[in-house]
């Protein structure tokens, strides 16, 4: 698989930082869906091929964490997920626990978080 075949879906209630990783990842070749809410992300991870999600904790309609649980209820091997946020509801032990590979607090340096997806991928999915 190569990055052109990666879809990350990117899921916050903030538009601007939606697209700013957006933009971000499609600089580095993956294919990017974004999503405002929890509940409109987990229609877009019902109806894509997904390996990996980056999403906010704190949203309307449906935060992060409920988001979390739904894709680790209804897929066996469910894809490596991150949270990013400003306002942590869950501690980064806690996130981690429930299945979230790694965490972000807002604001965060855009080189870092590139570099830890694109270690993510290289290490997991490109095979």
């Amino acid at each position: 698989m190569n990055k052109e075949q990666i879809c990350i879906l990117i899921v916050d209630d903030e538009e601007d930082i939606q697209e700013l990783v957006q933009f971000q990842l499609e600089n580095e070749g993956y294919k990017v869906l974004t999503a405002s809410s929890g509940n409109e992300g987990f229609q877009l991870f019902q109806n894509n091929d997904i390996q990996l999600i980056v999403s906010d904790v704190r949203m309307p309609n449906g935060d992060g964490v409920e988001f979390l649980d739904k894709v680790s209820k209804i897929k066996m091997d469910p894809p490596y997920f991150y949270f990013m946020t400003g306002f942590a509801d869950i501690s980064k032990d806690e996130s981690l626990a429930k299945g979230a590979r790694g965490f972000f607090s807002k604001p965060f340096n855009l080189d870092e978080f590139t570099k830890e997806i694109n270690n993510c991928v290289e290490a997991n999915l490109l095979k």
